[in-house]
């Protein structure tokens, strides 16, 4: 990795507030597959295997915190919690409040089409960084970091509203009163 890219990066470990012992894992989980292609000479990994490794910490690390804050919460409504917590929405959202789309490297095809503000490139981005933290340290470091993100959304006052599936209550409803799914 080139100086200019290990400077860029020092900035988001200062977002982040997490410094990375190996820079090149934060690297790597901003590094689209797209750029791989365009790159094949530079010999550097894309960031889907941290993504798959980001989404499973993420959503342990979050059951972790709802189910200690919300005590009497049935196990369906902290799922639907969970899921309105991690998912591609509140995700990107957080990923912009950390400008992580400044720091991804992306293909030609992907940068020219507004990827670096995508939703679902930003949330995936995450995930990976997630992952990276992860790696270069332990469970408590990336536990404690999920926690900074996650945590001001559950003191926000969100409406519950917000988590409530409304077909699943029907289905449930259904299933329970009619003996049908």
């Amino acid at each position: 990795m080139d100086k200019k890219r290990r400077d860029t990066l020092k900035n988001l470990e200062t977002s982040l507030q997490y410094k990375f012992r190996d820079i090149n894992l934060l690297s790597t989980a901003l590094t689209h597959r797209s750029f791989i292609n365009e790159n094949k000479q530079m010999a550097i990994s894309d960031n889907e295997r941290f993504e798959f490794l980001g989404d499973s910490v993420l959503g342990f690390c979050v059951s972790d915190l709802i189910i200690k804050k919300y005590l009497t919460f049935p196990e369906g409504t902290l799922t639907q919690i969970r899921s309105a917590l991690v998912n591609e929405k509140h995700l990107a959202k957080l990923a912009r409040n950390l400008q992580i789309g400044d720091y991804l490297l992306l293909g030609r095809g992907e940068e020219s089409s507004g990827s670096r503000k995508k939703d679902s490139f930003l949330a995936d981005a995450l995930e990976a960084i997630i992952a990276a933290v992860y790696l270069d340290s332990d469970f408590m470091n990336v536990k404690n970091m999920i926690t900074k993100l996650i945590a001001p959304l559950l003191d926000d006052n969100i409406s519950f509203s917000e988590y409530f599936d409304y077909k699943t209550a029907l289905q449930e409803l259904c299933q329970k009163r009619y003996k049908i799914i």
